[in-house]
């Protein structure tokens, strides 16, 4: 069963965060739902607190979501997901459609991503000699030699924790997820169609939803309507909570 946190009471929704993350990356929106509706923020396997087990692939990281939904009674619910959390609930609502009452996709696409998007990330987790640091401004220094963005090492200096021991690790299986990229860039694993409401919300300045990918997403999802936040990228929801909530909260009004 995956780690988990819940908010409020009502109707089921469940919340996917990508890539490095951990269902806490999605905790503003989970606030301004959990108003209304119960809400279940699941950490994916070989990442946060959730079993390094289960495999990495989309229709993997997707039964290991279920089996824990179905532990807890759930059956149907509202559905979104972000970057690899998108990739994990478009193959969810495609392995079972009926459970998926309506599913939101955040800047990414049911395609398979060629370019490998991530080495510097990789290079940044691994330049960091866990059992010699001693704070975490030292993990930030030595990643910021491969990732520039300041933003971006807080993101992933979330993964960084100390353990029992007082020894600094990573909550991310960074060994695991490395060498199951190839699986996790990849499109859907399985033919069909989810025909229920289908949002898709692009970040203007992100290069992750393109004008070639639409014949695809038209295809898995017919019922798909989109929307676009200016002036954000691939991180909308944290560059821009308020609108990006409210147009969570519209969709699913």
């Amino acid at each position: 069963m995956l780690y988990y946190r819940e908010l409020g009471q009502g109707a089921p929704v469940v919340l996917i965060h990508g890539l490095f993350g951990m269902g806490d990356n999605l905790l503003a929106l989970a606030k301004s739902l959990a108003e209304q509706y119960r809400v279940i923020l699941p950490d994916l396997a070989y990442h946060g607190r959730s079993p390094r087990e289960g495999g990495v692939s989309h229709s993997e990281q997707a039964a290991s979501v279920f089996a824990t939904l179905d532990q807890l009674g759930i059956d149907s619910f509202r559905l979104l997901g972000h970057s690899l959390g998108g990739k994990v609930a478009m193959q969810m609502a495609l392995l079972a459609p009926t459970r998926i009452e309506s599913l939101i996709v955040v800047d990414i696409a049911p395609v398979h991503y060629l370019e490998h998007r991530h080495r510097n990330v990789f290079a940044a987790l691994k330049a960091v000699p866990l059992d010699q640091i001693s704070r975490r401004s030292d993990a930030d220094r030595l990643m910021a030699v491969y990732v520039e963005d300041a933003g971006v090492r807080q993101f992933l200096l979330k993964n960084l924790y100390k353990d029992e021991e007082g020894g600094y690790n990573w909550r991310a299986d960074i060994q695991a997820l490395e060498q199951g990229y190839e699986l996790i860039a990849r499109g859907p694993d399985i033919e069909g169609s989810f025909q229920g409401p289908t949002l898709f919300i692009k970040g203007e300045n992100s290069n992750y939803i393109t004008r070639d990918a639409e014949t695809m997403i038209r295809a898995y999802f017919p019922s798909f309507s989109f929307k676009m936040i200016a002036g954000v990228g691939h991180w909308l929801h944290a560059e821009k909570p308020a609108l990006f909530n409210a147009m969570v909260a519209r969709f699913w009004a």
